[in-house]
């Protein structure tokens, strides 16, 4: 992760759900925690950090073709499981 100028490695946990916004599936996640750190507890610091962690994961063009495409998405235990229509 990159930020302020500096490059930093760690370990970064999102979790919550996905949701459908705009015909596509995005994860909205309710908790992020950098390190130790629960971003949710710094107050101006957590929309940042969650926007810059989001920002920063990339699709690979075969999965960014068909997740448009999902009827479904739901995570169960630690397997997402995806529907076509």
């Amino acid at each position: 992760m990159s930020a302020l100028g500096a490059q930093w490695t760690g370990v970064v946990q999102a979790e919550d759900s996905f949701a459908r916004k705009d015909h596509a599936f995005v994860f909205e996640p309710e908790t992020v925690i950098v390190g130790s750190c629960s971003v949710q507890q710094l107050p101006y610091a957590s929309t940042y950090v969650t926007k810059k962690f989001l920002s920063s994961q990339t699709l690979t063009e075969d999965v960014a073709a068909v997740w448009p495409k999902l009827a479904s998405l739901t995570v169960d235990g630690s397997s997402l499981k995806r529907t076509m229509p």
